[in-house]
């Protein structure tokens, strides 16, 4: 669904260690992504890089994959609450943001079945353009695919009190106009912007938030931020635009 069959879509996975000494497992784990590829129909090529450290893995990745002179604009990675791991998933976020790639963090529940698509409507959380461009895209990209379509789009937006609710639901529907694409716009006044959104989405199937990288030192308070989401217990799908992605365009 992310490409929704206009672009390219490729599967990493990343071995560390001596790459003489990981060869044969390179070769392995290629041949798994393959078999994983094919077993799920996904249309998506496999890449397999090797690095003694992750981080140069990462940079090796990011430089240097791509297909003739196509290059990823786009990063998907999957929230780990390992607390081992978050310092290096902090490292990878800036790492892709400092090779001016977007990001996508799926938070959701690995429990259920991942490729069963839930009933209910697609949400975005807007909270600006900047990354809400991207989270609008994406969602309308999301609606395309089969398992998907018929999926109702729903912007929400919070504002403190006093905000000027008709005014904002006026220049979203503007803006929606723009880049046509057809979503339900509903603003909410409110002083408790992850609680309200979490009652607007008891029923919904995804959501779709923003968030930024971390700058190094803020790892916990990033990593506590999006620990507060928790409150809304529905799977999400976190948004970094590096400014590339405009419905206005």
């Amino acid at each position: 669904w992310l490409t929704a069959g206009r672009g390219v879509l490729t599967l990493g996975h990343i071995l560390t260690g001596e790459v003489e000494d990981r060869l044969t497992r390179r070769e392995q784990a290629e041949k798994l992504l393959r078999k994983f590829i094919r077993d799920e129909t996904l249309a998506a090529f496999p890449v397999v890089v090797v690095e003694e450290d992750f981080s140069q893995a990462i940079k090796a990745l990011l430089q240097c994959h791509g297909i003739g002179g196509v290059r990823p604009n786009t990063v998907l990675l999957g929230w780990s609450e390992d607390p081992d791991r978050q310092g290096t998933f902090c490292e990878t976020l800036r790492l892709s943001k400092g090779f001016h790639r977007s990001i996508l963090i799926v938070k959701c529940d690995e429990e259920k079945d991942r490729w069963t698509a839930p009933a209910g409507t697609v949400d975005i959380w807007w909270r600006g353009p900047k990354h809400g461009a991207l989270a609008v895209l994406m969602a309308h990209l999301l609606v395309q695919s089969h398992e998907w379509r018929r999926r109702q789009i729903r912007i929400l937006c919070t504002l403190p009190p006093k905000g000027d609710s008709e005014n904002m639901a006026l220049e979203l529907q503007e803006l929606l106009g723009k880049a046509r694409i057809e979503a339900g716009v509903h603003v909410f006044i409110t002083d408790d912007p992850v609680w309200e959104i979490a009652k607007q989405t008891g029923e919904s199937a995804v959501l779709f938030s923003d968030f930024t990288p971390p700058e190094e030192g803020e790892e916990k308070e990033f990593v506590d931020s999006i620990a507060s989401l928790a409150q809304i217990p529905i799977d999400m799908i976190l948004v970094y635009n590096t400014g590339d992605v405009s419905l206005e365009a």
